[in-house]
């Protein structure tokens, strides 16, 4: 979650069973407390996925996918919990 350490607040986002599943056996790879750690920093960058997709071949990036998701989430009647996952 974007934001400043101890200016925002915490809020929940519901799991599917499906995710819940998988974060569940992903636990055991932690590290320092993060399910997706960093090699050299906390928490993993948008640029360590960016590698991992070119190093696979894969033309697509993560970047830009969060604002046509949330296009099209608004125009569903899904809750709102869903459009801050």
């Amino acid at each position: 979650m974007k934001g400043r350490r101890g200016k925002t607040s915490d809020f929940q986002v519901p799991r599917s069973v499906e995710m819940h599943g998988i974060i569940t056996e992903a636990r055991e790879l932690t590290r320092d407390g993060f399910l997706f750690p960093g090699m050299k920093r906390a928490v993993v960058s948008d640029i360590t996925e960016i590698a991992l997709m070119e190093r696979r071949g894969l033309n697509e990036r993560p970047h830009g996918f969060w604002s046509p998701f949330r296009h099209w989430i608004a125009e569903t009647t899904a809750p709102h919990d869903v459009a801050q996952t």
